[in-house]
């Protein structure tokens, strides 16, 4: 079955879930994007890749209800600093970078203000950098690729079906799960970036 990014059907998935259990979702889809944010780095020099891990660290920890909340104004600020700057040509890691860092905002404000929308948010822009790098790569051929190409793409599939994983696993309580398994994957995985990078360069 082809996965699809539909934000109604996704808030009503959502609805049976406490903002607590929503958040691992969110928090999941920003975890994944821990690696694009450190290609990022890598190649601008810009950003704190360790400041995007520790944020993503605060986060998993909020989700224990005995630990002191840290101070989420201050994680949100500090990673909004951290958005690509538009003062030089847009390459497709900014794009992945701000994804990334858009993620992990929603994230963090549905801690500021829990909301189920803030969670959909931070799910969108993982599709939506998936999404991207699809467009990306099918444009090698010199012509805009269709709909369907770009949704029945590896990319954008793998993330969609991560997503409905952990929708099924938040929905058995199996937090856990969705930690260890988020912790270990890449929106963009490693062995990809010389095929993104290779279509950049031309």
């Amino acid at each position: 079955m082809m996965e699809r990014f539909n934000e109604k059907q996704l808030l009503s998935d959502l609805a049976p879930l406490s903002q607590r259990d929503c958040s691992f979702l969110a928090i999941a889809s920003a975890a994944r994007q821990k690696s694009s944010f450190c290609w990022y780095h890598e190649v601008t020099g810009s950003g704190r890749p360790e400041f995007f891990s520790e944020c993503i660290e605060s986060l998993w920890g909020a989700t224990e209800e005995d630990r002191a909340p840290p101070d989420w104004e201050e994680l949100f600020e500090q990673s909004m600093k951290m958005m690509p700057a538009d003062d030089r040509p847009w390459a497709i890691v900014d794009a992945l970078a701000e994804d990334a860092l858009a993620s992990l905002c929603y994230s963090i404000r549905a801690k500021i203000a829990p909301s189920v929308q803030e969670v959909a948010w931070a799910l969108r822009r993982a599709y939506e950098a998936a999404d991207q790098v699809a467009i990306y790569l099918l444009r090698r051929d010199s012509r805009e690729p269709s709909e369907e190409e770009i949704l029945m793409h590896p990319v954008v599939q793998r993330e969609l079906s991560r997503q409905r994983r952990d929708r099924s696993l938040a929905l058995k309580s199996e937090f856990l799960e969705i930690i260890s398994a988020s912790s270990k994957e890449e929106l963009i995985q490693r062995n990809e970036r010389p095929v993104i990078a290779a279509v950049n360069a031309t």
